[in-house]
């Protein structure tokens, strides 16, 4: 198929994937490549939050639930309105490694477990009422909005 885009007599180059706003954007809709360099940077951050915490060891379960969730959940769920309703096992995997490494407890802990006993859920629950929020304040803005405009251009 030759399919052609032209912007002001300038032929666009199709490529496969590019980055916008440290998103990576796939043909086929797929965001791994964004997921891997999330999980690359949520580890870095997890490894300097774990070497402080070293420090204060009397710090509460729910303290360092708290700076997990304001530390390493905006690495986690950077651009989640874009991307929040895909499932992503590697992010995923990051919250609970940091949950049992809290808790002290085995790998092989069941997952469920450690929401009961934490009192959590699971980070895609969290993206789909992020998700739906985002799109509850684009469906609400004025009618003039550009964002507003393109959500119903698509949607139509």
């Amino acid at each position: 198929m030759n399919i052609r885009f032209i912007y002001k007599e300038n032929v666009l180059e199709i490529v496969s994937k590019f980055t916008y706003l440290g998103i990576v954007f796939k043909t086929g809709f797929s965001f791994n490549t964004t997921f891997e360099m999330l999980a690359g940077q949520a580890f870095k951050a997890i490894f300097k939050l774990k070497s402080n915490l070293l420090k204060f060891p009397g710090i509460t379960v729910q303290h360092k639930l708290d700076l997990f969730d304001k530390l390493i959940l905006p690495i986690l769920n950077y651009g989640s309105e874009v991307w929040g309703l895909n499932d992503s096992t590697k992010l995923e995997g990051i919250h609970i490694h940091f949950c049992k490494h809290i808790l002290g407890v085995r790998g092989q802990t069941q997952n469920n477990l450690l929401y009961g006993e934490l009192g959590r859920t699971s980070l895609k629950s969290r993206r789909v009422v992020h998700v739906i929020r985002y799109w509850l304040n684009i469906v609400q803005l004025e009618n003039t909005k550009f964002a507003r405009k393109m959500y119903y251009l698509i949607r139509n």
